[in-house]
Protein backbone atom coordinates (compact mmCIF):
# COMPACT_ATOMS: atom_id res chain seq x y z
CA UNK A 1 0.00 0.00 0.00
CA UNK A 2 0.96 3.53 -0.33
CA UNK A 3 0.39 5.70 3.10
CA UNK A 4 0.75 8.96 3.90
CA UNK A 5 1.03 11.02 6.85
CA UNK A 6 0.48 14.75 7.62
CA UNK A 7 2.03 16.24 10.00
CA UNK A 8 1.62 20.26 11.44
CA UNK A 9 5.46 21.10 10.82
CA UNK A 10 8.64 19.37 12.10
CA UNK A 11 9.12 18.72 15.65
CA UNK A 12 12.95 19.94 17.15
CA UNK A 13 12.88 18.06 20.27
CA UNK A 14 11.11 14.44 21.19
CA UNK A 15 7.54 15.07 20.79
CA UNK A 16 4.66 12.32 21.70
CA UNK A 17 2.66 13.21 18.59
CA UNK A 18 5.20 12.65 16.61
CA UNK A 19 6.83 9.91 17.85
CA UNK A 20 3.40 7.94 17.85
CA UNK A 21 3.61 8.63 13.95
CA UNK A 22 7.28 7.77 13.33
CA UNK A 23 6.89 4.64 14.78
CA UNK A 24 3.59 3.77 12.59
CA UNK A 25 5.74 4.77 9.75
CA UNK A 26 8.58 2.88 10.43
CA UNK A 27 6.64 -0.24 11.30
CA UNK A 28 4.59 0.13 7.87
CA UNK A 29 7.74 0.25 5.88
CA UNK A 30 9.31 -2.61 7.73
CA UNK A 31 6.62 -4.77 6.40
CA UNK A 32 6.44 -3.71 2.64
CA UNK A 33 4.47 -0.45 2.44
CA UNK A 34 5.07 2.43 0.62
CA UNK A 35 5.28 5.95 3.38
CA UNK A 36 5.78 8.99 3.17
CA UNK A 37 5.10 11.67 5.81
CA UNK A 38 4.08 15.18 4.70
CA UNK A 39 5.76 17.96 6.75
CA UNK A 40 3.11 21.16 6.25
CA UNK A 41 5.52 24.10 7.00
CA UNK A 42 3.12 27.03 6.29
CA UNK A 43 3.59 27.99 9.05
CA UNK A 44 7.31 26.98 9.97
CA UNK A 45 9.60 29.95 10.92
CA UNK A 46 7.31 32.68 10.65
CA UNK A 47 8.19 34.36 14.03
CA UNK A 48 11.67 35.34 12.57
CA UNK A 49 10.44 37.14 9.89
CA UNK A 50 12.28 36.10 6.95
CA UNK A 51 11.68 36.16 3.21
CA UNK A 52 9.55 34.05 2.20
CA UNK A 53 11.76 32.32 -0.44
CA UNK A 54 14.32 32.07 2.39
CA UNK A 55 11.79 30.47 4.84
CA UNK A 56 10.96 27.69 2.49
CA UNK A 57 14.87 26.91 2.04
CA UNK A 58 14.98 26.95 5.54
CA UNK A 59 11.83 24.52 6.19
CA UNK A 60 13.10 22.24 2.94
CA UNK A 61 16.53 21.97 4.87
CA UNK A 62 14.89 21.18 8.02
CA UNK A 63 12.70 18.23 7.06
CA UNK A 64 15.87 16.92 5.30
CA UNK A 65 17.22 17.38 8.74
CA UNK A 66 14.95 16.04 11.55
CA UNK A 67 14.40 14.29 13.23
CA UNK A 68 17.34 13.93 15.20
CA UNK A 69 16.26 12.61 18.07
CA UNK A 70 14.57 9.42 16.73
CA UNK A 71 15.56 7.15 14.02
CA UNK A 72 13.33 7.20 11.29
CA UNK A 73 13.57 4.35 8.73
CA UNK A 74 15.34 5.74 5.56
CA UNK A 75 12.70 4.01 3.57
CA UNK A 76 10.08 6.39 4.54
CA UNK A 77 9.91 9.64 2.28
CA UNK A 78 10.07 12.98 3.94
CA UNK A 79 8.37 15.72 2.22
CA UNK A 80 8.30 19.22 2.83
CA UNK A 81 4.91 20.79 1.97
CA UNK A 82 3.69 24.48 2.17
CA UNK A 83 -0.34 23.47 2.77
CA UNK A 84 -1.96 20.35 2.03
CA UNK A 85 -3.60 20.06 -1.23
CA UNK A 86 -4.13 17.85 -4.71
CA UNK A 87 -0.81 19.33 -5.99
CA UNK A 88 1.53 18.45 -3.08
CA UNK A 89 0.00 14.82 -2.05
CA UNK A 90 1.11 12.03 -4.54
CA UNK A 91 -1.71 9.39 -5.24
CA UNK A 92 -1.85 6.59 -2.71
CA UNK A 93 -4.21 4.39 -0.69
CA UNK A 94 -4.71 6.09 2.70
CA UNK A 95 -4.04 9.69 3.88
CA UNK A 96 -3.77 10.12 7.60
CA UNK A 97 -4.69 13.65 9.77
CA UNK A 98 -2.48 13.85 12.55
CA UNK A 99 -3.80 17.16 14.34
CA UNK A 100 -6.68 19.50 14.47
CA UNK A 101 -4.62 21.52 12.10
CA UNK A 102 -4.33 19.40 9.41
CA UNK A 103 -7.95 17.28 9.57
CA UNK A 104 -9.71 19.75 7.43
CA UNK A 105 -7.20 19.68 4.44
CA UNK A 106 -7.26 16.21 4.46
CA UNK A 107 -10.68 15.63 4.14
CA UNK A 108 -10.72 18.39 1.37
CA UNK A 109 -8.28 16.05 -0.55
CA UNK A 110 -9.50 14.39 -3.42
CA UNK A 111 -10.25 10.44 -3.92
CA UNK A 112 -7.75 9.46 -5.68
CA UNK A 113 -4.99 10.17 -2.58
CA UNK A 114 -6.57 7.36 -0.30
CA UNK A 115 -8.79 6.43 2.10
CA UNK A 116 -8.64 9.05 4.67
CA UNK A 117 -7.93 8.87 8.60
CA UNK A 118 -7.61 10.92 11.40
CA UNK A 119 -5.25 9.92 13.76
CA UNK A 120 -6.78 11.77 17.08
CA UNK A 121 -4.11 11.82 20.20
CA UNK A 122 -5.65 14.47 21.76
CA UNK A 123 -8.36 16.38 22.76
CA UNK A 124 -6.95 19.77 20.83
CA UNK A 125 -8.69 22.61 22.06
CA UNK A 126 -5.81 24.80 23.60
CA UNK A 127 -5.47 27.15 20.01
CA UNK A 128 -9.45 26.41 18.74
CA UNK A 129 -12.65 26.58 20.32
CA UNK A 130 -14.13 23.25 21.63
CA UNK A 131 -16.53 23.45 18.94
CA UNK A 132 -13.62 23.65 16.21
CA UNK A 133 -12.30 20.50 17.46
CA UNK A 134 -15.71 18.58 17.35
CA UNK A 135 -16.51 19.51 13.67
CA UNK A 136 -12.92 17.58 13.05
CA UNK A 137 -14.66 14.77 14.15
CA UNK A 138 -17.63 14.76 11.72
CA UNK A 139 -15.40 15.26 8.96
CA UNK A 140 -15.91 11.98 7.37
CA UNK A 141 -13.22 10.52 7.69
CA UNK A 142 -12.24 7.00 10.08
CA UNK A 143 -11.66 8.55 13.35
CA UNK A 144 -8.71 6.74 15.32
CA UNK A 145 -8.41 6.91 18.80
CA UNK A 146 -5.67 6.64 21.21
CA UNK A 147 -7.14 5.90 24.70
CA UNK A 148 -10.83 5.41 26.05
CA UNK A 149 -11.53 8.36 27.57
CA UNK A 150 -10.86 10.19 23.74
CA UNK A 151 -13.16 7.56 21.96
CA UNK A 152 -16.22 8.48 24.55
CA UNK A 153 -15.91 11.91 23.32
CA UNK A 154 -15.38 11.18 19.62
CA UNK A 155 -18.11 8.99 19.78
CA UNK A 156 -21.14 11.57 20.82
CA UNK A 157 -19.81 13.23 17.68
CA UNK A 158 -19.31 10.73 15.33
CA UNK A 159 -20.41 6.79 15.41
CA UNK A 160 -17.99 4.05 15.91
CA UNK A 161 -14.57 5.55 16.13
CA UNK A 162 -11.19 3.42 16.09
CA UNK A 163 -9.50 2.49 19.57
CA UNK A 164 -5.85 1.87 18.90
CA UNK A 165 -4.24 2.43 22.50
CA UNK A 166 -0.74 3.72 22.14
CA UNK A 167 2.10 1.44 22.80
CA UNK A 168 5.96 1.91 23.28
CA UNK A 169 8.95 0.50 21.76
CA UNK A 170 9.85 -2.70 24.48
CA UNK A 171 13.48 -3.40 21.86
CA UNK A 172 14.27 0.02 23.86
CA UNK A 173 11.85 0.59 27.11
CA UNK A 174 12.47 -2.46 29.29
CA UNK A 175 14.46 -3.42 32.63
CA UNK A 176 18.09 -3.26 32.73
CA UNK A 177 18.79 -2.90 36.20
CA UNK A 178 16.81 -4.86 38.87
CA UNK A 179 14.10 -3.21 40.83
CA UNK A 180 16.02 -4.83 43.87
CA UNK A 181 19.21 -2.79 43.52
CA UNK A 182 17.84 0.73 42.63
CA UNK A 183 17.88 4.05 44.87
CA UNK A 184 14.61 3.67 46.38
CA UNK A 185 15.40 7.72 47.10
CA UNK A 186 15.21 8.44 43.03
CA UNK A 187 13.04 10.13 41.45
CA UNK A 188 12.51 10.49 37.61
CA UNK A 189 10.08 12.92 35.79
CA UNK A 190 9.57 14.88 32.56
CA UNK A 191 9.14 18.36 31.84
CA UNK A 192 7.50 20.54 30.30
CA UNK A 193 6.35 24.35 29.98
CA UNK A 194 2.79 24.04 28.68
CA UNK A 195 0.61 24.34 31.74
CA UNK A 196 -1.69 21.16 30.97
CA UNK A 197 2.04 19.26 31.33
CA UNK A 198 1.69 20.32 34.99
CA UNK A 199 5.01 21.29 35.09
CA UNK A 200 4.95 24.07 37.76
CA UNK A 201 2.93 20.95 39.92
CA UNK A 202 6.35 18.68 39.52
CA UNK A 203 8.68 21.17 40.79
CA UNK A 204 6.10 21.99 44.04
CA UNK A 205 6.58 17.91 44.83
CA UNK A 206 10.49 18.08 44.14
CA UNK A 207 11.17 20.83 46.33
CA UNK A 208 8.65 19.29 49.35
CA UNK A 209 10.34 16.38 48.97
CA UNK A 210 14.02 17.95 48.85
CA UNK A 211 13.09 19.60 51.99
CA UNK A 212 13.02 16.81 53.61
CA UNK A 213 15.01 14.54 52.05
CA UNK A 214 17.92 16.73 50.80
CA UNK A 215 19.98 13.58 49.27
CA UNK A 216 17.12 12.53 47.48
CA UNK A 217 18.28 11.90 43.36
CA UNK A 218 16.20 13.98 40.73
CA UNK A 219 16.39 13.70 37.29
CA UNK A 220 14.42 15.80 34.72
CA UNK A 221 13.60 15.25 31.10
CA UNK A 222 12.81 17.82 28.86
CA UNK A 223 12.32 19.26 25.44
CA UNK A 224 13.89 22.32 26.06
CA UNK A 225 16.80 23.85 27.43
CA UNK A 226 17.16 24.01 31.00
CA UNK A 227 15.77 27.46 32.15
CA UNK A 228 17.69 29.27 34.18
CA UNK A 229 15.57 29.43 37.31
CA UNK A 230 15.46 25.50 37.38
CA UNK A 231 16.26 24.03 40.63
CA UNK A 232 19.93 23.19 40.91
CA UNK A 233 19.79 19.75 42.67
CA UNK A 234 18.04 18.63 39.56
CA UNK A 235 19.69 16.46 37.04
CA UNK A 236 18.86 17.96 33.94
CA UNK A 237 18.75 16.31 30.33
CA UNK A 238 16.67 17.50 27.11
CA UNK A 239 16.70 16.55 23.61
CA UNK A 240 17.26 13.14 24.11
CA UNK A 241 17.28 10.09 22.15
CA UNK A 242 14.55 7.21 23.42
CA UNK A 243 17.45 4.99 23.98
CA UNK A 244 19.16 7.41 26.59
CA UNK A 245 15.51 7.85 28.04
CA UNK A 246 15.15 4.21 28.74
CA UNK A 247 18.59 3.80 30.45
CA UNK A 248 17.86 7.30 32.72
CA UNK A 249 14.75 5.25 33.83
CA UNK A 250 16.41 2.32 34.82
CA UNK A 251 18.71 4.63 37.57
CA UNK A 252 15.58 5.01 39.19
CA UNK A 253 12.78 3.85 42.01
CA UNK A 254 9.78 5.99 40.64
CA UNK A 255 8.71 7.61 37.86
CA UNK A 256 6.47 10.82 38.71
CA UNK A 257 3.98 12.75 36.27
CA UNK A 258 2.10 15.49 37.28
CA UNK A 259 -0.37 15.99 34.12
CA UNK A 260 -3.04 17.92 34.20
CA UNK A 261 -4.50 16.17 30.48
CA UNK A 262 -2.81 14.09 28.15
CA UNK A 263 -4.76 12.05 25.48
CA UNK A 264 -2.65 9.11 26.49
CA UNK A 265 0.40 9.73 28.11
CA UNK A 266 3.31 7.84 26.85
CA UNK A 267 6.60 8.46 29.42
CA UNK A 268 4.76 6.98 32.09
CA UNK A 269 3.71 4.07 30.28
CA UNK A 270 7.81 4.07 29.49
CA UNK A 271 8.66 4.40 32.77
CA UNK A 272 7.19 1.28 33.56
CA UNK A 273 8.36 -0.70 31.24
CA UNK A 274 11.61 0.36 32.87
CA UNK A 275 10.50 -0.91 35.80
CA UNK A 276 9.72 2.33 37.51
CA UNK A 277 7.11 2.43 40.23
CA UNK A 278 4.54 4.87 38.42
CA UNK A 279 3.20 7.72 40.76
CA UNK A 280 0.67 9.74 38.76
CA UNK A 281 -1.74 12.25 38.82
CA UNK A 282 -5.22 11.03 37.46
CA UNK A 283 -5.54 12.85 34.15
CA UNK A 284 -7.63 11.26 31.36
CA UNK A 285 -4.83 9.59 29.84
CA UNK A 286 -3.46 7.78 32.16
CA UNK A 287 -6.08 5.36 33.08
CA UNK A 288 -5.60 3.40 29.68
CA UNK A 289 -2.72 1.32 31.40
CA UNK A 290 -2.72 2.85 35.31
CA UNK A 291 -4.72 1.23 37.76
CA UNK A 292 -4.50 2.57 41.18
CA UNK A 293 -2.74 0.43 44.03
CA UNK A 294 -2.45 -2.04 41.32
CA UNK A 295 0.53 -1.17 39.15
CA UNK A 296 0.79 2.39 40.58
CA UNK A 297 -0.39 4.95 42.81
CA UNK A 298 -2.32 7.56 41.24
CA UNK A 299 -3.56 11.01 42.90
CA UNK A 300 -6.55 13.80 41.49
CA UNK A 301 -4.82 15.85 39.54
CA UNK A 302 -2.81 19.27 40.80
CA UNK A 303 -3.11 17.59 44.60
CA UNK A 304 0.52 17.78 45.46
CA UNK A 305 0.23 16.82 48.72
CA UNK A 306 -1.64 13.50 48.18
CA UNK A 307 0.88 12.94 45.37
CA UNK A 308 3.92 13.45 48.07
CA UNK A 309 2.20 11.13 50.34
CA UNK A 310 2.31 8.73 47.51
CA UNK A 311 5.49 9.20 47.20
CA UNK A 312 6.42 8.60 51.09
CA UNK A 313 4.32 5.62 51.06
CA UNK A 314 6.54 4.19 48.47
CA UNK A 315 10.03 5.64 50.53
CA UNK A 316 8.61 3.41 53.68
CA UNK A 317 7.53 0.93 52.08
CA UNK A 318 10.14 -1.09 49.58
CA UNK A 319 8.12 -4.45 48.85
CA UNK A 320 4.78 -2.30 47.80
CA UNK A 321 7.61 -0.09 45.47
CA UNK A 322 8.83 -3.57 43.74
CA UNK A 323 5.48 -4.85 43.56
CA UNK A 324 3.86 -1.80 41.93
CA UNK A 325 7.04 -1.77 40.07
CA UNK A 326 6.98 -5.63 38.67
CA UNK A 327 3.13 -5.36 38.23
CA UNK A 328 3.44 -1.99 35.71
CA UNK A 329 6.51 -3.82 33.95
CA UNK A 330 4.25 -6.80 33.08
CA UNK A 331 1.13 -4.33 32.20
CA UNK A 332 3.86 -2.59 29.39
CA UNK A 333 5.30 -5.51 28.17
CA UNK A 334 1.60 -6.19 26.26
CA UNK A 335 1.87 -3.03 25.19
CA UNK A 336 4.66 -3.81 21.93
CA UNK A 337 4.25 -1.48 18.96
CA UNK A 338 4.26 -4.91 17.09
CA UNK A 339 0.24 -5.35 18.46
CA UNK A 340 -0.50 -1.57 17.56
CA UNK A 341 0.69 -1.67 14.50
CA UNK A 342 -0.91 -5.08 13.08
CA UNK A 343 -3.82 -3.43 13.99
CA UNK A 344 -3.53 -0.05 12.35
CA UNK A 345 -2.13 -2.04 9.16
CA UNK A 346 -5.07 -4.76 9.85
CA UNK A 347 -7.32 -1.38 9.69
CA UNK A 348 -6.15 0.06 6.48
CA UNK A 349 -5.97 -3.65 4.86
CA UNK A 350 -9.49 -3.62 5.46
CA UNK A 351 -10.76 -0.29 4.34
CA UNK A 352 -8.72 -0.77 1.10
CA UNK A 353 -10.65 -4.05 0.23
CA UNK A 354 -13.80 -2.37 1.30
CA UNK A 355 -13.09 -0.07 -1.54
Amino acid sequence: MKIGFVLPGTCRFPGGGFKVVYEYANFLASHGHKVSIYFDCSSSLKRFHLPESVRKIAARYLVWKRPSWFPLDPQVRKICVFGVTNQVISQGDAIFATAVSTAVPVSRLSADKGQKFYLIQGYENREVSDAEVQATYQLGMTNIVVSKWLENIVQKFAPHPVLISNSINTDVFNIQKPLNQRNRYSLIFHWRKESYKGGGFALELIEKLHRKYPDFKFTAISNLAKPENFPNYVEYVYGIPPEEVARLNNQHALFVCTSVAEGFGLPGLEGMACGCALVSSGYQGVYDYAVNEENALISPVKDVDAMFRNVERLLRDDSLRIRLAQAGYECAMKRTLAATGMRLEQLLLSDSDRT
